[in-house]
């Protein structure tokens, strides 16, 4: 019984040699690379007369490059040079493509590794706008909004609303993911599943988007400059959006300054540099920090533009009451604003913010 056993094994381990090398595939019909392609994108950012960014998220390190064109076919089109989306940002990556005509039409479809995207090749190319030139008194549609909460709402059915009324630009006003963490990777993933919503996919592919933030992604509820991983936050805000700036060279912070025709667009940090909301109301309490504060002033100052609009993720109003968060905790800082804008006779200023979850018109 024993020699049996011992020819027994033998002849299973016979076997298994001859059956292994029949079922690996020949080596000349696998694709080492996968199939290099979008995960999340694109996303139209930035806009300007003569330039457009475009956002996306690829599979990996693979060369990206966008063809475009005023024809709807493409059938003549440009493209921007090859591009590297790398592992360190998380595989985000914008693309400019300048020397465009102002208030023009354009499309596009992005190339990965020289390619179309395996699983957009039944989409039409994509479209946006560019911008009216400067100073240009043009009629055009605003659409903004904050807290999409996927964890609670995972259909989110305003989007296709949005997409039918054909925004020029669409300004997302704070608390765009609920993060509600300290880990970074978190506030990534946290945008990663916002951005695959379905309904929202017309509007990225074909609008612009500006953003700023509020608490929740920032880091954690009500949240102000003590929070730990402030830094890492804004580098997160950074690969997932296309802004056309992030605070000054010497000042971090995703506020930015924007024109579109004749309406000039101040987007301020509110959480970056934020005192404590239960901190005494005092002079020196500050939602912005110092620096910013200047910079708002004197972009205000500058402006010739017909309208001035402070895009803000905390709300201006008193509704939150003392301490609440919102710039009733910081009265001292908002009424130094409202009088600035006051006494320097600064007109069309028009103030939008986020929040509260509900519209309110003042």
């Amino acid at each position: 019984m024993k020699s049996l056993s011992v020819v027994s094994r033998c002849a299973v381990l016979w076997l298994i040699t001859l059956v292994l090398p029949a079922s690996q595939a020949p080596a000349a019909s696998r694709n080492d690379n996968g199939y290099p392609r979008l995960m999340q994108g694109p996303m139209v950012g930035t806009v300007t007369p003569t330039e457009g960014i475009i956002w996306l998220r690829t599979t990996g390190e693979y060369t990206v490059s966008i063809e475009y064109g005023t024809d709807f076919e493409l059938r003549s089109v440009a493209s921007t040079q090859p591009v590297v989306a790398r592992k360190a940002s998380d595989y985000t990556l914008v693309v400019t493509i300048s020397g465009l005509e102002p208030a023009t039409e354009y499309f596009y479809r992005v190339l990965v590794n020289g390619k179309g995207d395996k699983y957009l090749g039944e989409f039409p190319p994509f479209r946006f706008k560019t911008a009216p030139a400067a100073g240009v008194s043009a009629s055009f549609r605003i659409a903004f909004g904050s807290c999409p909460k996927f964890q609670d709402d995972r259909v989110q059915p305003i989007w296709p609303v949005i997409s039918r009324f054909e925004p020029d630009l669409f300004l997302w006003i704070g608390d765009n993911i609920y993060g509600d963490t300290l880990d970074p990777d978190i506030l990534r993933e946290e945008y990663r599943r916002q951005r695959d919503v379905p309904g929202l996919q017309p509007l990225l592919h074909n609008t612009p988007h500006l953003a700023v933030w509020d608490d929740h992604d920032f880091a954690l509820n009500n949240h102000d400059r003590t929070n730990p991983i402030k830094e890492q936050a804004l580098e997160v805000f950074e690969d997932y959006w296309a802004n056309p700036a992030y605070g000054l060279l010497d000042v971090p912070g995703v506020f930015f300054s924007y024109t579109y025709g004749d309406v000039d667009f101040f987007f301020i940090d509110d959480r970056y540099y934020r005192d404590p909301n239960s901190d005494p109301d005092t002079p020196g309490k500050t939602m912005l920090g110092a620096a910013q504060f200047q910079w708002l002033q004197e972009e205000l100052a500058a402006s010739t533009a017909t309208f001035k609009a402070i895009v803000s993720g905390s709300g201006f109003t008193k509704a939150k009451g003392e301490g609440g968060d919102s710039w009733a905790a910081f009265l001292n800082e908002r009424d130094r604003l409202f009088d600035f804008i006051r006494d320097r006779e600064i007109t069309g200023v028009v103030l939008l913010t986020g929040d509260s979850h509900v519209g309110e018109l003042n």
